[in-house]
Formats: C-alpha cells, sequence, structure tokens
C-alpha cells in the first residue's frame, strides 16, 4: 500500500483500489458532533411539545417542525459518520471501474466501463464562487475535484481533497486508466 497523502492510499495488486478518508481535522470533527448532539436536543424539545396536551393547530405546526428537523438530522448524522468512519473507494477490475462511498463499509457500488472512459479531468473551483465555497465545507458532503464524462452524464470523485492531492490522483487515476485499457486489449487479443 502507498500513500498519496494523509487521506489518500493506492493498494496497487491486483485489482488497484483508491481509498480517500472522510477525515478532517479534530476540531472540525468536534464540531459536527456538538451540532449533531444540538440538533438532536432541540429535536427532543420539538417532539415533547407535539406529545404534550396542546391544541390541534399547534400540533400540527409540531409535525411539520419535526418533519423538517428529521431531514437535517439525518443529513448531519450522515456528514458525521462519514467524517469518522468514511472512505470513498474507486477500485480498477479488467473491463470495470467501481466507485463506492462507504460508511460502516455500506454504500452504493457505481460500476462504469472503462472502455466508455476517455479520461479524468479536474474540476476548476474559483475562490469567489460562493457556491463552490459551501460545497467544499466540512459539514457537507460535497466538493469533488476530479471527473469523467459517462456517456453524456458528468461523474465526480475525489471528495474535498486539497489542490496538490487532487493533480497527484488525476495523474494516477489517468494513468492507471491507460493500463486498464492496454491490458483490456491484450485479453482479448489473446482470448480470439
Amino acid at each position: 500500500m502507498r500513500l498519496i497523502s494523509e487521506r489518500i492510499s493506492i493498494d496497487e495488486t491486483n485489482n488497484p483500489k483508491i481509498v480517500i478518508l472522510g477525515r478532517t481535522e479534530r476540531w472540525k470533527e468536534s464540531m459536527l458532533l456538538f451540532w449533531v448532539l444540538a440538533w438532536s436536543f432541540s429535536g427532543s424539545v420539538f417532539l415533547y411539545y407535539f406529545l404534550a396536551d396542546t391544541p390541534m393547530h399547534h400540533s400540527l405546526a409540531m409535525l411539520v417542525m419535526l418533519s423538517f428537523w428529521l431531514y437535517f438530522e439525518l443529513k448531519i448524522l450522515k456528514v458525521f459518520l462519514w467524517r469518522r468512519v468514511g472512505f470513498e473507494s474507486i477500485n480498477f477490475a479488467l473491463d470495470e471501474l467501481t466507485i463506492q462511498n462507504n460508511i460502516y463499509q455500506r454504500g452504493k457500488i457505481n460500476r462504469y466501463l472503462i472502455a466508455n472512459i476517455e479520461s479524468f479531468k479536474l474540476i476548476t473551483i474559483t475562490p469567489t464562487n460562493f457556491f463552490a465555497f459551501m460545497d467544499n465545507s466540512f459539514w457537507v458532503m460535497g466538493g469533488q475535484r476530479i471527473y469523467f464524462d459517462y456517456f453524456g452524464k458528468t461523474v465526480v470523485l475525489g471528495m474535498q481533497i486539497s489542490d496538490l492531492e487532487a493533480k497527484k490522483l488525476l495523474s494516477l487515476l489517468n494513468g492507471q486508466l491507460k493500463r486498464s485499457k492496454k491490458e483490456s486489449r491484450t485479453i482479448r487479443k489473446n482470448e480470439l
């Protein structure tokens, strides 16, 4: 296993596997934990008032509040777990690239045929773009830095990595893509 940075490692055995950890600085994780606890406490207050003996229109308002609260509770809990134990996994197989966002070894696996991937490209971020700033904030899961086109869709990866990490990872991914395509062609020729 080779380290590209503190958060990115590559296992170059049979099928190369790149792992990008979701970790961030300790103080940021502590802030997320405080946020989860404070948000959970506020939800318990909403639930108390919902269950209390109140007029119907108050209960209805509390039900609406609880639905919004639950949505954001699940969002921030997912980000917190991503930061604590999550990672992004990029695997090269013979003819296939798989990308998975793991939290406790769970996550949807997205599969892409290598023959249909032209190259990986860097997403340029302008420092004055407000939405890019928000996407790279530690309280969201986002901020991907690398993309490729796949049948007219843009597929992104490399969540919240630095510029230097993005350039190293981009070079590594494009090199591995060329090797995988070459190996695939060689195996097909030998089969014929």
